[in-house]
């Protein structure tokens, strides 16, 4: 690889905090694969608890998580396998773990695009939703593996509801904030599986999107602190245009840190730990599609 003089990038130690998450009020759309082949084992505790049953429990964990911080919290649920269910009204933080645990399995198939359609509608019930100016919305979309039935030729979402689905996420009156598109237990194709990221990132227009997240947990031990791991205060900077610089060996102010002939950006940042696999976690972006994390640090979603 050689690169122009003018091209080598440079790091410096630059860094941005935040404080402890404060009380967030939220509108919870849960969107959730109970499809057949959810009844698989999820390998924890040695075997004989579901995919179905563990996702149950970490999507419980997350709502907790999310309650902890002291705000409102209100859930639309909705299942999916070869068609989609979704709650007839908003649910309280109770009434919602009691319909996690309720979700049944079957032996269905999957379904995307039945799963959308019923987030949108479910979303757009304003029946004991939060009150939008005050709840800051948020996606969960779960799922252990890609499409095989409805939608479009190769069962992704047709572009009608792509369309419909992008609308709902960019109406800035909705005040949705982040969509996470949680692959589980090795989805097939990895951070390349376009099925998420459709979900995530509908119409791929990032210059315009609400912020979105692959998360790959290829092992359902994982699942749990990954899902709580994502909650938290959102803290924004860019530690590469200069705009945020603490490092005195670094330029001037707002001088950017890469001094080449376009535009850069992270590619990748990944933490191997020299024995401690479950700490290992990959971070990828490509300067466009969503954000796609794998794996887990501490217990925490990075």
């Amino acid at each position: 690889v050689t690169f122009k003089a003018n091209q080598i990038p440079v790091a410096y130690d630059d860094k941005k905090c935040g404080d402890e998450a404060a009380p967030k009020n939220v509108n919870m759309l849960l969107v959730f694969d109970n499809s057949g082949s959810m009844n698989a084992d999820s390998g924890i505790g040695g075997g004989g608890i579901t995919k179905l049953q563990a996702a149950k429990q970490a999507a419980i964990a997350l709502l907790n998580e999310l309650a902890a911080t002291g705000g409102d919290v209100k859930v639309m649920l909705v299942t999916f396998s070869s068609d989609s269910t979704r709650q007839n009204t908003w649910l309280d933080l109770a009434d919602a773990i009691t319909a996690i645990n309720a979700i049944p399995a079957t032996n269905s198939s999957t379904n995307y695009e039945a799963a959308i359609q019923d987030a949108i509608d479910g979303f757009n019930d304003p029946d004991n939703r939060g009150d939008l100016n005050t709840h800051d919305g948020v996606v969960y979309f779960l799922s252990d593996g890609q499409p095989n039935t409805g939608g479009d030729g190769d069962n992704g979402l047709t572009a009608t509801t792509k369309t419909n689905w992008d609308s709902l996420l960019e109406n800035p009156a909705n005040n949705i904030e982040h969509v996470f598109a949680v692959g589980m237990g090795g989805i097939p194709n990895g951070a390349a599986n376009i099925y998420l990221n459709e979900v995530a990132n509908p119409l791929n227009d990032a210059a315009t999107e609400t912020p979105s997240t692959v998360i790959l947990v290829d092992d359902f031990n994982d699942l749990t602190a990954t899902l709580t791991g994502t909650v938290g205060t959102l803290n924004e900077g860019n530690v590469l245009d200069g705009s945020i610089e603490n490092d005195p060996d670094a330029p001037a102010l707002n001088t950017p840190d890469f001094q080449g002939d376009g535009p850069a950006h992270v590619s990748y940042l990944e933490y191997d730990h020299p024995s401690l696999n479950d700490l290992d976690i990959k971070v990828t972006w490509d300067g466009v599609n969503p954000l796609v994390v794998d794996g887990t640090a501490n217990g925490a979603n990075l």
